[in-house]
């Protein structure tokens, strides 16, 4: 298993990891639903830290390039997985999180 489809909801997402996902403009019943897993709700949470911890300059604008090609990767496999709606939809939500967050 991979965990992607996991639901944990015993530890609750940060007020203010849920506050930054509604406004990259994600809707309640995602942010709701994707913040379930634990696995997703730690990498929505790190990259949410990165925003909020690492100060403008070279460092920021490195991780947006990597994340930039990350997130296309990310489209282009989940593209792979057609059968898996589980891994189809935590991949768009990273990759929304990225274009949100890190564009």
């Amino acid at each position: 298993m991979n965990g992607v489809a996991v639901v944990d909801a015993r530890i609750g997402a940060d007020a203010a990891v849920i506050r930054a996902l509604a406004e990259a403009g994600l809707s309640h019943r995602v942010r709701t639903a994707k913040m379930k897993n634990p696995r997703i709700r730690q990498i929505a949470t790190l990259m949410y830290l990165h925003t909020q911890l690492v100060p403008e300059g070279s460092g920021k604008k490195s991780t947006s390039s990597n994340l930039a090609g990350l997130e296309e990767k990310l489209l282009e496999m989940s593209n792979l997985a057609p059968a898996n709606d589980a891994i189809q939809s935590a991949m768009a939500f990273l990759a929304k999180l990225i274009d949100g967050w890190f564009r």
